[in-house]
């Protein structure tokens, strides 16, 4: 997911790392995802990866989302309430399944 990708190739970059699943790959993909210097939507892509591998459930530990959910920055909060469920922070699944608008109004999806 390098920046110079244009926005016809990154579609298939993104694809082929979900479907290769490399666990290699995860260190990599988390420097990119939490990488503010990058642009939104390659961190987004990175994120999508992480969140998609199809053999590979990339498993965060529930401090490190809860420190995500409460950043200031919008792709790591999206990240964090995405790779979220029942097993990881359901207090706030359930606080953001309640009221969406009031903890999700600052954050646009780009996905």
């Amino acid at each position: 997911m390098a920046p110079e990708l244009s926005n016809d190739e990154r579609p298939d970059v993104v694809n082929a790392l979900v479907a290769v699943s490399d666990p290699r790959a995860v260190p990599i993909l988390e420097r990119i995802l939490t990488d503010r210097a990058r642009t939104a939507t390659v961190r987004e892509a990175a994120g999508y990866v992480l969140r998609n591998m199809e053999y590979l459930d990339v498993d965060w530990s529930e401090d490190t989302l809860r420190g995500w959910w409460n950043s200031p920055d919008a792709v790591l909060h999206r990240h964090a309430l995405r790779s979220m469920g029942a097993a990881a922070c359901p207090d706030i699944v359930r606080a953001v399944a309640r009221d969406p608008a009031t903890h999700c109004e600052q954050l646009p999806s780009t996905e």
